[in-house]
């Protein structure tokens, strides 16, 4: 029978496994997935740490190579990543039959803790699905065996930790689909991505390594805990570091989904290549804010046709999406283009017809050197939905009051308020400002609010409405109508005697 080693090469396994396969392999290697290694005779066993630990085998069978993992594709009976990455860890570094050793690529820090990774691998290991009892048991034990991680790192072992907090993060990762928490999970992770980046700082690995190792991290975890890697590590990781890193991430066999899109708009955002970002933005434009996201990266970028680009392209499957319309607006503002940027914008305001759009077709309209006539169109527009919504039942003129107050127009305000009500905190707004020129306007509505305070009060706490009325008195005083408001004050009483502590209350401040 054929050895072991004459058949298992290099050359061997890219026939074996096919380039895509291999090089998930070889990435699996590299990055320290191989995590142990354990000859027999002319064969050997191995676990490979990917989204669960998976344990292989490898040998010499009558065909060849006799191969098995435990993984989904390998229990189907093909040639998987864990098969290339143990045979790869292998070639590096194979074992004596007497003393099984983890590889020598596989970094070799956690050996030097095995007490401390034992302690881990003991509380982070649901036999059976964890209820939301248990789950906070499992958080202490595995809190526990990560403050063992932190006095390693505190006693200078940074090393160690980069490996062990890897190992942990994609344990407690393959443990939170059984485990029912409220937030223990991802409160573990947490602090198992800061350790990490802590030892990471404390004692930087080689730069092109940890961009391996992170983005393999990044790529398997369901969790998120390596997220956004690129701009967490950026300082660590270096201009040689994010190089490698978006080379990985640049692969072509890579599966082109929404987690490796992510991964490549850090890059970009780290490195500063627009391009790049916007060929992983724009594959996911299920929602209009991805639309917006991407028009805003073209805008500071200063690429203005792209942005009237993709705020079309967004306006065509969103056409009365507010920030698409700004966009566009703006971009046509710029090619000077006016009309059909007010085009845009006049939608947006009678949609809404609030102070928020009213304020933004201001902004368009002064652009074009034409406010006064788009703020006539502006009221009069509010002033005929006001009236066809009272046509069907209640409405006030509050609309009209918060644009005239926000312009500082107080006296129309209090017109429109007076024709048409508005709400209690716009009659509040409006008393305080005619306090001082019209006293008694302000007095009659601080006493209108008293008593819609009064029959509001379920609580039995009446402070609110005895201050309107001290508010009236005081106003009613200056006008030198006291007794005029001590008649209404034996109104109130009389017409609300019923509830007791208004009237104590009325009583000790009498």
């Amino acid at each position: 029978m054929t050895p072991l080693a004459a058949i298992l090469t290099d050359r061997f396994l890219r026939r074996q496994a096919g380039t895509q396969t291999y090089q998930s392999g070889l990435s699996y290697c590299q990055t320290g997935h191989v995590i142990e290694l354990a000859p027999k005779h002319d064969s050997f066993t191995a676990i490979v740490s990917g989204h669960y630990d998976y344990e292989v085998f490898i040998g010499v069978g009558r065909a060849g190579l006799d191969f098995d993992c435990e993984c989904p594709i390998g229990r189907q009976g093909d040639f998987c990543k864990h098969c290339v990455a143990a045979c790869l860890a292998w070639l590096h570094n194979p074992p004596s039959p007497h003393s099984p050793a983890k590889p020598n690529i596989t970094p070799v820090e956690a050996a030097q803790c095995p007490n401390a990774r034992a302690a881990f691998d003991t509380a982070a290991n649901p036999r059976d699905a964890v209820g939301v009892k248990e789950a906070a048991v499992y958080a202490q034990d595995v809190t526990a065996a990560i403050d063992i991680f932190q006095k390693l790192l505190n006693d200078g072992h940074a090393a160690a930790v980069i490996d062990l907090c890897e190992h942990a993060i994609r344990t407690v990762d393959r443990d939170a689909a059984v485990v029912d928490d409220r937030g223990e999970t991802l409160a573990l992770i947490d602090r198992l991505a800061k350790l990490h980046r802590d030892a990471c700082v404390q004692l930087p690995p080689d730069p092109i390594q940890l961009a391996q190792r992170l983005f393999q991290l990044e790529l398997d975890n369901q969790t998120f805990a390596f997220q956004n890697t690129p701009e967490t590590y950026q300082d660590i990781l270096g201009p040689a570091g994010l190089s490698a890193f978006k080379k990985l991430a640049e692969q072509p066999h890579l599966p082109d989904d929404l987690h490796l899109r992510d991964i490549r708009a850090s890059i970009a955002r780290v490195t500063g290549d627009v391009d790049m970002l916007l060929a992983a933005l724009s594959r996911e434009l299920s929602y209009h804010y991805h639309f917006h996201r991407i028009a805003e990266i073209c805008l500071n970028a200063g690429r203005y046709d792209e942005v009237l680009s993709w705020a079309e392209k967004g306006l065509l499957l969103h056409p009365t999406d507010f920030a698409l319309r700004q966009y566009a607006a703006g971009e046509y503002h710029r090619r000077n283009e006016h009309e059909t940027a007010m085009k845009l914008v006049w939608p947006s305001f009678t949609e809404f017809s609030d102070l928020h759009s009213y304020q933004n077709l201001r902004q368009h309209a002064e652009l074009v050197g034409e406010w006064p006539k788009w703020r006539d169109n502006a009221l009069g527009f509010i002033r005929r939905r006001i009236a066809r919504q009272k046509r069907r039942g209640p409405a006030d003129n509050s609309k009209l009051v918060e644009i005239f107050l926000h312009e500082g127009n107080t006296d129309d305000a209090w017109r429109e308020a007076q024709l048409g009500g508005c709400t209690p905190r716009q009659w509040m707004e409006l008393a305080e400002k005619r306090e001082k020129d019209h006293p008694s306007d302000a007095a009659s509505v601080y006493l209108r609010l008293a008593e819609a305070e009064i029959i509001q009060t379920r609580n039995g706490d009446y402070n609110n409405p005895v201050a309107f009325l001290i508010r009236t008195a005081k106003r009613m005083k200056a006008l030198g109508a006291s007794a005029d408001f001590e008649r209404q004050l034996a109104t109130l009483r009389t017409k609300y005697k019923a509830k007791k502590n208004f009237i104590k209350l009325l009583n000790q401040l009498s």
